[in-house]
């Protein structure tokens, strides 16, 4: 069975943050509930001494591309949902 890599990276805006102190704890407090609820590793990858966007990228393994994606996909819903910040892009990649 070979292992299949699935990686999402997103952008997000945070419209009304006015500090990188904000916007840091707005990341932190999205990567531990993406952990919590997906069972993921996330991390932040760009953007990072801009306070008003941020980007991130999750990353899960399994040897299932179809649970892969439905998995990712569900996140990606998640993340259109939440509140304190607005999903500007994202690429869905497998490997």
């Amino acid at each position: 069975m070979a292992a299949i890599v699935g990686v999402l990276r997103f952008r997000i805006s945070i419209p009304e943050c006015s500090s990188l102190k904000y916007k840091r704890s707005v990341v932190k407090r999205l990567t531990a509930r993406i952990k919590e609820r997906f069972n993921v590793s996330v991390s932040e990858i760009g953007n990072l001494d801009n306070r008003d966007k941020a980007e991130l990228a999750v990353a899960s393994v399994n040897s299932d591309i179809r649970y892969l994606n439905g998995q990712l996909d569900k996140l990606t819903n998640f993340l259109n949902e939440e509140h304190g910040f607005v999903l500007e892009d994202y690429d869905l990649e497998f490997r």
